[in-house]
């Protein structure tokens, strides 16, 4: 609807006037609060479309911060108040009766009606409810919204809030507007009502918590719960008083119930009312489902049965928008593309998302953790007008909003008080004993990952979310910034394989564990992303390096830089997984996350873009197969073999699905060389809400005929899964006439004026750096400046391997045109060679370079030099040879000189 707007000069980051300056404050009119905005003479000469904020509907002045790396920039910035005004007429059929103005999702807002304040809400993560009038006439009415988003300014607003994603610039923006449903609705007496239908212990007990607010005199009355598709029509006598009343009753479902699950999305409508001298005071209709919900040990139990969560979470990234999505509609389409990848769970990451997200994800199963907008934040439980006296009153006034507003939703499975939060542990537990009284059918916990430098978990929480279990170890993800050591275990020197499981990390929790923020392995950035940014931010950071790629003349290699790095971060993603579903014990992980975060240094994690689209780095079915609620799994101790040897494999089925999967045999293969070499278990069940481990199979690596790229292959009923392997001959014969160094000597010198060939295996020389394996931990610039705070050494910051597979040189040794898992070890004894100001060379294997960087970096390349031809290994392969891998390439490079 067109709605009028007005923002007086002055105002933060202001839009130029419409008007003259004038008193943004309210003036006394016979001790009534009467604004000068309201004067009928006043005309205000813009028009915006609600629901809408100021920066959707481009008002204000176009600015935007074009050097802004940290985060995106807002193309029409604004803080400060506006002001919204709305002229309308009202009906007979709503006069006589109290009058209320709901406003889904807005930030601090006086309303004015008929130029008289009559309502002031801080509400920012609830709908607002204002009461205009308690007997309203028919005819012309106005209303004026004064909306501010210069929160700050108000004493009740906890500053340390604006790092929150309810409000951040690195996410959704602070933006001011008014959406959602915007709406007037006639009420009857009752002003204020709150329904909470809860579990109270079994499937079919529950019971239903009235909180009313009366006007009216005193009175017998009558509350009706129905439920037509269960045949419920239950009436309740009462008596209601003036002020607030409080009931509770008693509700026995049927044994014909049907309930809710992510497997299983029962839905009933749910009918509340509450009648007076036959009049209808209040009526509400609740679309919901029923669960029970309990944690058993370290197990999270959802009608009895064990889930597992694989989740993502959600930052609030909306860059067309700058605000969150507030149709069910909107909210249906995110959560399919997440259940496309096999997930089931989501978690609003330090803020709370509007009632279509709660609705969608009832529709489609699934589990939803609500924080309060918290990040980084102490909180000591201290009370008082002091800077942490208003953090306690927040938490303790907003957790119970947000619990009571939408916790009759099935979804709402977990809440949980901020993100990464410092303080008293006591203060927490206080919390969150207080939220248990009043829904105990939600699960609680003090944080995501609160107290991350000294992991430890209260006595009231009922599941942890953390990184590691203990103080400097016991790692429960396998990848860590450089700012947070220990590292991961898929970042380390060890050769790698896929028997990395985290028991030992659980020994002394007894409560459901969740690994925060597993992944945040980072990609190239698209190139053409930037082009997308077409609403109200642009990508400023991504502007910048695309302009300083062009400078360097290196724009035509962006699109394998993003490829092949998004092939090494989906395979490290995989291993990530894969270590938290085979470990006994977990209950599940949270992935930072599915999508890119623009912000903090400009994030490029996602397997899906900023918008939710795919970057071309892993299908949703190939993701699949080590995501979903049913997983094949192998232990293998390395991915490289020689011929003859035995390769231990333990598989294992995972399986949180629907139901168990009855006997079938379990077939484990190696595919080389076009011949299977295969052993099938028999009579195998995995039963749902566990894993099926099985014994050890031995399967020998044959005689071939040259070194080869094999599978391992598991096949059990309709579940696949293949593990890449490398097979080596036992015995590699060189070139022995080539000429090797381990540096440029005068001896090597002279081979090359002789018209040699020279190989040069070195990792310390002139203009190298590290290099890393995985690709770079969530973005370089931000943790190389943290780590820079801490004395700490930053990450390398590489992204991976671009190869020239069809190379000579790599003739002997199988690869992709990725860094897979036989790079591991050669890379982590490379330290590549910057080749900026280096002229006609020939790059065999290059190491990705961070795009903040941006070098181009050699790991092997050829050149001509004097008269002959240098070839270049930046690792020193000859000081390795007992590894397999490292032996092979080594031989390769030699039969190719």
């Amino acid at each position: 609807m067109g709605e009028n707007y007005y923002v007086p000069e002055g105002s933060h980051e202001s839009f130029h006037p419409v008007l003259n300056v004038i008193d943004s404050e309210c003036i006394k009119v016979n001790e009534t609060k009467v604004h000068p905005l309201t004067a009928p003479s006043l005309i205000f000469s813009d028009v915006i479309n609600l629901p809408s904020t100021t920066e959707i509907s481009k008002k204000g002045q176009f600015q935007i911060d074009k050097g802004q790396k940290a985060h995106l920039s807002r193309v029409y910035p604004f803080t400060g108040k506006c002001y919204y005004r709305r002229r309308f007429s009202l009906p007979e059929d709503m006069t006589s009766k109290g009058l209320k103005l709901i406003l889904e999702r807005t930030k601090f807002t006086a309303i004015y009606f008929d130029g008289v304040l009559v309502s002031e809400s801080y509400e920012t993560l609830i709908p607002q409810e204002h009461i205009l009038s308690r007997n309203a006439t028919a005819g012309e009415h106005e209303i004026l919204i004064a909306v501010d988003n210069h929160l700050t300014e108000y004493k009740d607003f906890p500053a340390c809030l604006y790092n929150g994603h309810q409000f951040t610039e690195h996410t959704q923006t602070n933006w001011n507007g008014i959406m959602g449903r915007i709406y007037l609705e006639s009420c009857q007496g009752i002003y204020e009502a709150n329904f909470r239908l809860k579990n109270t212990g079994t499937l079919q007990n529950y019971s239903i918590e009235a909180i009313v607010d009366y006007t009216g005199a005193t009175g017998k009355a009558e509350f009706t719960v129905d439920i037509k598709e269960l045949g419920i029509s239950e009436a309740y006598q009462i008596v209601l008083q003036e002020g607030k009343n409080y009931f509770d009753f008693e509700l026995q479902l049927p044994e014909t119930v049907h309930v809710w699950d992510e497997f299983h999305t029962n839905l009933y409508e749910v009918s509340f009312g509450i009648t007076k001298d036959q009049v209808g005071l209040i009526s509400q209709r609740l679309r919901t489902g029923f669960l029970k919900v309990m944690t058993k040990g370290r197990k999270i139990l959802v009608n009895d049965k064990k889930i597992f969560l694989r989740g993502t979470i959600d930052c609030a990234i909306y860059p067309l928008t700058g605000a969150a999505p507030m149709t069910k509609e909107e909210w249906l389409k995110i959560f399919n593309r997440m259940k496309e990848y096999g997930l089931n769970h989501y978690r609003f990451h330090s803020w709370c998302p509007p009632e279509g997200a709660f609705m969608a994800a009832d529709e489609l199963g699934i589990y939803l953790q609500i924080e309060l907008p918290f990040f980084a934040a102490a909180f000591t439980g201290e009370e008082g007008n002091s800077k942490e006296g208003l953090v306690t009153k927040y938490i303790y006034d907003q957790a119970v909003k947000v619990i009571d507003t939408y916790g009759n939703h099935p979804s709402f499975l977990m809440f949980a008080i901020g993100n990464e939060m410092t303080g008293e542990l006591e203060a927490f537990d206080k919390v969150l004993a207080h939220l248990k009284t009043i829904r105990s059918d939600i699960l609680y916990s003090q944080g995501s990952n609160n107290f991350l430098e000294t992991p430890v978990y209260g006595t009231e929480d009922q599941y942890w979310i953390t990184m590691r279990t203990a103080m400097g170890g016991n790692n429960i993800r396998a990848s860590f910034s450089h700012g947070d050591l220990p590292l991961g275990h898929i970042q380390g020197l060890e050769r790698l394989g896929t028997n990395i499981s985290y028991e030992n990390a659980l020994l002394e929790v007894n409560l459901p564990i969740i690994s925060h923020e597993i992944g945040q392995y980072e990609t190239y950035p698209d190139i053409n992303e930037v082009e997308k940014y077409t609403g109200v931010t642009r990508s400023t950071a991504l502007e910048l390096w695309k302009e300083k790629i062009k400078e360097k003349g290196r724009i035509d290699k962006c699109g394998d830089y993003l490829k092949y790095s998004g092939a090494l971060a989906a395979r490290c993603y995989q291993e990530d997984i894969e270590a938290i579903i085979r470990t006994e014990g977990m209950s599940g992980f949270q992935l930072l996350s599915l999508q890119d975060f623009p912000g903090q240094g400009t994030a490029l994690i996602g397997i899906l873009n900023s918008f939710l689209e795919e970057k071309g780095v892993v299908s949703p079915e190939e993701f699949r197969r080590f995501c979903d609620a049913r997983v094949l799994f192998a232990k293998l101790p390395y991915y490289t073999y020689l011929e003859g040897d035995i390769i231990p494999i333990e598989a294992g089925i995972f399986n949180y699905g629907e139901a168990s999967m009855p006997d079938s045999g379990f077939k484990i293969s190696l595919m080389v060389e076009g011949a299977e070499i295969s052993n099938v278990i028999k009579d195998v069940t995995a039963p749902t809400g566990q894993l099926t481990k099985l014994p050890i199979v031995e399967l020998i690596v044959p005689k071939l005929n040259g070194p080869a790229a094999a599978t391992i292959l598991l096949t059990y009923r309709d579940l696949i899964k293949e593990y890449p392997v490398w097979l080596y001959p036992s015995v590699t014969k060189g070139n022995k006439d080539a000429y090797i160094t381990s540096e440029l000597n005068a001896a090597a010198l002279s081979k090359l004026e002789e018209g040699k060939n020279v190989v040069l295996f070195s990792d310390s020389l002139p203009d190298s750096i590290e290099a890393g394996f995985t690709t770079d931990f969530w973005s370089y610039p931000m943790f190389k400046s943290i780590c820079e705070s801490k004395n700490r050494k930053p990450a390398p910051g590489t992204m991976g391997l671009v190869i020239d597979n069809t190379h000579k040189a790599l003739e002997l040794f199988p690869t992709e045109k990725f860094a897979s898992w036989q790079w591991q070890q050669i890379i982590t004894k490379a330290k590549p060679v910057i080749l900026d100001k280096e002229e006609e060379y020939q790059l065999i294997v290059e190491v990705i370079d961070n795009f903040e960087r941006g070098h181009t970096l050699g790991l092997l390349y050829e050149k001509k030099y004097k008269n002959g031809t240098l070839l270049v290994c930046t690792a020193d392969l000859p000081k390795h040879l007992e590894v397999p891998e490292i032996r092979q390439l080594y031989f390769s490079i030699l039969n190719y000189v």
